[in-house]
């Protein structure tokens, strides 16, 4: 029998969902919308305070139109619970006067037009039907689905009681998971959120369930952005922040004018942050911003969790069915190549040095590659020449907070006329986090974009801090950092141990055009890194195509370490119509030969240049080759997770054990998952058949993790093979990292794309400053 995995993706009824409120807008509530637009200067007045009074007097979930201004079809407001209409009225006039007050207009009237008309009932049938309510779907129809979760106790390792909050969390609030020893202490609360997601060109979009744990601060020393607040109507999300006072000192305030105009409409006043120690049994329950490093509790609520909270929405709301993926190949097999890969000349690597521990290390980790990385336990070890360089002024510059001025002066005095005498290919450099901790003057962003203006492929190796545990070259110990950071040095080289392998179907010499797309928004417009390499199937080397400025800019072919060092030295990011020009650039000639195989893949991030990636509506692809298949990747929050396997157990959670292979979604024979485990998914046993409710608390501290999933979606079908073939080929490409030990979540020659643009100086400074 065909093994099938459940999604936590499913078909629903909408007619089965409960209703919410909604409020229209009259014509002098939209004129008066349009007015406060003006006033505040945005196309769209600030809405989110209104959202968090609003959610807190009705005890649920709010949404408010930012667009209010324009059709009168869609609702300006919608709430989960009801509120009378005159409290409603009450808090559109406070909240339109304090956005008035934060502008030259303090004598302006426009609150008085603020007056939407009466309640109705809003149903998802409705929202479903009528392509005008596209927006207002996608906030509220998961509103509906949790409050329906909600109703009866969920069955985990006991009954739990979910609690619906301002965001349409369900929340394990009576049942957090707690850890204490002696003067140690975390806790953290299981959640679940819903969410609507559409597959490519399918019509009626499904609910997807997510679960996550939200850790909670046990003493006002972490940093944290947002709070769970339990208040007489229910529990609340608010922003948070902190803010400097004149002493050094730090305090944390409410982020939103809410706590001060929910005051004057009567309601009690909201906690005080900061503080003491804060009480497990707290109404106020600050989110951690970042889960410090070994943290009692780890993240994740495990396979077995997600598996249960599917199981209890398909209890609690008729109609829902889960959507079901059938496994393509029982194996991903490979076919042997009929030529020998050339040998390569050996690898020149400068090891820049402020302590003498890191080159040490680096030898270490090269004695040890073969051993501790299981790409080169399979393959040899290239050949590597380390020569270390140590500078006058390194630790200060390297180790140290400093100036950006400082850097590069020290970059062109001291470091540059060695890297010049040696010729490296790649150059490894000492940093610390000390020095990280500032991202405009990172020693990291201002020595790659340097050493890339003169050829040097970069990596950096993080020496450990005072008080930190030095690292050991111990079978029970071994230093990762510095392996991976030799690994990363040897992928900056451009070597590939392997060639790009193959399945039957797909003939060797078969080009891989890949197409990866980050950006950068600021509050006018966005920014775009555009990222494309070229892989051949069967052989070693990358090409990435970029502008040569020695010829006009006219985008070409360069070599893989060429290729990223004419990227990480461009700061210059591309506007959206000159990011669609490269693409038709690339595409224009893809292949060596032309009519040759062609494989294109697309990440999914390239909707925001081509509408037609969307999963929903949506016209306009980039211009490719008619002979090529054209395959879109997707890999995040939005992709599809398995949740079960069906065929074992068809009818009650159980734990879906690890799966790896390529499946086919029953509803759509074009769109394929590769489904994987990571290293760490495969060593927990802690998560095997348990929820975090009935393990040891000593394991409380252990990740757990989902299976990893890849989406692939045929957008155009090639003169070669069929869809099947082409999906397992890509799950292989998946499989066989070329130099990364696991699982890849985007197929290797995509992944390549992926590393240049994450490492990218002005990406990874924006970034990290977030």
């Amino acid at each position: 029998m065909n093994n099938q995995l459940r999604t936590n993706l499913f078909h629903f009824d909408p007619h089965q969902l409960p209703a919410v409120y909604q409020w229209h807008s009259t014509s002098e509530y939209r004129l008066g919308w349009q007015q406060l637009a003006r006033m505040t200067g945005h196309l769209n007045p600030p809405t989110t305070t209104l959202e968090e009074m609003l959610g807190v007097l009705s005890g649920g979930p709010a949404w408010v139109n930012p667009y209010a201004g324009r059709s009168p079809e869609v609702p300006v407001i919608a709430l989960l619970n009801p509120l009378p209409h005159e409290v409603v009225c009450r808090a559109i006039e406070l909240w339109s006067l304090s956005v008035i007050h934060g502008t030259n207009n303090t004598g302006s009237e426009v609150h008085r037009l603020l007056v939407p008309g009466e309640p109705s009932l809003l149903h998802a049938s409705t929202l479903i039907s009528d392509h005008l309510q596209v927006t207002p779907a996608y906030k509220v129809i998961p509103w509906m689905v949790t409050r329906a979760m909600a109703t009866v106790p969920m069955e985990s390792s006991y009954p739990l009681d979910l609690t619906l909050c301002s965001d349409s969390t369900l929340l394990a609030w009576d049942r957090p998971i707690t850890y204490q020893y002696r003067n140690r202490s975390a806790w953290a609360m299981h959640a679940i959120n819903a969410q609507l997601v559409l597959l490519h060109r399918r019509p009626m979009p499904y609910i997807a369930i997510n679960v996550h744990l939200s850790h909670l601060l046990p003493k006002w020393r972490h940093s944290t952005r947002s709070t769970w607040l339990k208040t007489p109507t229910g529990v609340s999300k608010l922003s948070i922040h902190i803010t400097p006072k004149k002493d050094g000192h730090y305090t944390t305030v409410y982020s939103t004018e809410a706590t001060h105009l929910l005051e004057l409409m009567g309601q009690p006043a909201f906690p005080e942050l900061g503080g003491d120690d804060i009480a497990m049994s707290s109404d106020l329950r600050p989110i951690h911003a970042h889960v410090p490093p070994a943290w009692p509790v780890g993240s994740g609520t495990g396979p077995l969790f997600l598996d249960q909270a599917c199981f209890h929405l398909l209890k609690t709301l008729p109609g829902t069915s889960p959507m079901l993926t059938h496994r393509v190949a029982r194996q991903l097999r490979t076919v042997a190549f009929k030529k020998e890969i050339p040998s390569q000349p050996p690898i020149r690597i400068a090891v820049v040095t402020a302590h003498t521990d890191i080159m040490s290390r680096v030898l270490d980790a090269h004695k040890r590659l073969g051993e501790l990385s299981q790409v080169f336990k399979e393959l040899p070890v290239p050949a590597l020449e380390l020569k270390q360089l140590g500078c006058t002024h390194a630790q200060e510059t390297l180790c140290t907070i400093t100036t950006a001025s400082n850097v590069e002066q020290w970059f062109n005095q001291e470091l540059l006329p060695k890297l010049n005498a040696l010729k490296p290919d790649v150059a490894i450099i000492e940093t610390t986090l000390d020095a990280a901790s500032n991202p405009e003057a990172d020693p990291k962003h201002i020595l790659r974009a340097l050493c890339a203006q003169h050829g040097i492929a970069t990596q950096f190796l993080v020496h450990a801090d005072a008080g930190e545990d030095e690292p050991t070259f111990n079978e029970e110990q071994a230093d990762y950092r510095a392996i991976n950071g030799l690994i990363d040095a040897i992928r900056g080289s451009g070597f590939l141990p392997r060639p790009l392998s193959r399945t039957r179907g797909v003939e060797e010499g078969t080009t891989v055009v890949s197409i990866y797309l980050d950006e950068i928004r600021t509050s006018s417009q966005s920014k775009f890194l555009l990222v494309i390499t070229r892989m051949h199937v069967g052989e070693t080397h990358i090409q990435v195509f970029w502008p040569d400025v020695q010829n006009d800019n006219i985008p070409k072919w360069f070599d893989y370490r060429e290729g990223v060092c004419r990227i990480h030295s461009t700061a210059k990011l591309l506007t959206k119509e000159e990011a669609q020009q490269r693409v038709s650039q690339a595409l224009l000639a893809p292949t060596v030969i032309a009519g040759s195989p062609l494989v294109i893949y697309l990440h999914s991030d390239l909707k925001k240049l081509y509408p037609g990636l969307n999963d929903g509506p949506g016209n306009g692809l980039p211009g490719v080759p008619k002979e090529a298949w054209v395959i879109r990747i997707r890999a995040d929050d939005k992709t599809a997770q398995m949740s079960g396997d069906h065929t074992k157990s068809p009818s009650a959670a159980q734990y879906i054990g690890n799966k790896l292979g390529v499946y086919e979604a029953a509803d759509h024979d074009h769109l394929h998952y590769f489904v994987s485990h990571t290293k760490q998914y495969n060593r927990v046993v802690s998560q095997r058949k348990h929820t975090r409710y009935d393990i040891p608390q000593g394991r409380l501290r252990d990740p757990w993790q989902q299976l990893g999933v890849t989406e692939m979606v045929v957008i155009q079908e090639g003169n070669f093979s069929d869809a099947k073939v082409l999906a397992m080929q890509t799950g292989i490409w998946c499989r066989d990292a070329p130099l990364w030990d696991g699982y890849l979540r985007l197929p290797s020659p995509l992944h390549a794309a992926k590393q240049i643009a994450q490492d990218h100086p002005v990406i990874e400074r924006r970034r990290k400053s977030v």
